[in-house]
């Protein structure tokens, strides 16, 4: 592949407020994307090949809002145009549409030494070279418990909380329409137990080395 990308980015602060804007074009040359074709009656092959090219162009938002000193929320909602150009040897046409994701996240801080913090997204319907990929969405979250004087924590994890994040695809073609769907994995919680021992000399020994010319050479 060969990649041309250009974006154009705007901050803004405000009293517990930051706002990101962006504005992006990208072009890749011989985009590499997955591809089926039939081999018979009962069999597809799918190949990763050369596409001729792809383009997209959209606009990203990103928000930080600081709620207090125990609470803040960060969001981001990225709209974009994509365009999959076709490949004549494979008997793949052109094809375009507008996507768009978002994301939403936010970190607590609890009394006793708890902090929480919850992730969520979304990912709407989007074009491929053959078709369309389905939306998916999911959530994750997580408490940690500090404790030990804060040397030790103590963590509980959940990723995909409600078991929906499901890849799926509807591929479309002259000789066969094909829909799928599958995961990597389900619903996952894990809980660990960290504890962090000795004592870090590291400013110490920056301090040291900054004075001493034969430890910089």
């Amino acid at each position: 592949e060969d990649i041309h990308s250009f974006e154009f980015s705007y901050m803004k602060y405000f009293a517990g407020l930051t706002l990101t804007s962006s504005v992006y074009y990208r072009q890749v040359n011989d985009v590499v994307e997955a591809v089926q074709s039939v081999i018979d009656n009962t069999t597809t092959l799918t190949q990763f090949i050369n596409l001729t090219k792809n383009r997209a162009s959209g606009l990203e938002l990103i928000g930080r809002a600081d709620i207090s000193k125990a609470v803040n929320i960060t969001g981001n909602v990225n709209v974009f145009y994509n365009k999959f150009f076709g490949n004549a040897t494979y008997g793949i046409e052109s094809n375009s549409g507008y996507n768009w994701t978002s994301n939403l996240s936010s970190s607590i801080k609890l009394p006793y030494n708890l902090s929480a913090q919850i992730n969520g997204n979304y990912m709407a319907p989007r074009v491929s070279p053959q078709g369309k990929r389905n939306a998916m969405w999911g959530a994750d979250a997580a408490l940690k418990l500090d404790v030990l004087k804060k040397k030790g924590s103590i963590s509980f994890n959940i990723r995909d909380m409600f078991n929906s994040r499901k890849w799926g695809s509807f591929i479309e073609t002259q000789l066969f329409s094909r829909e799928s769907q599958r995961r990597m994995q389900g619903r996952l919680s894990t809980l660990t137990f960290t504890y962090r021992f000795g004592k870090s000399d590291l400013p110490q020994r920056k301090k040291r080395d900054n004075g001493d010319e034969s430890n910089q050479m």
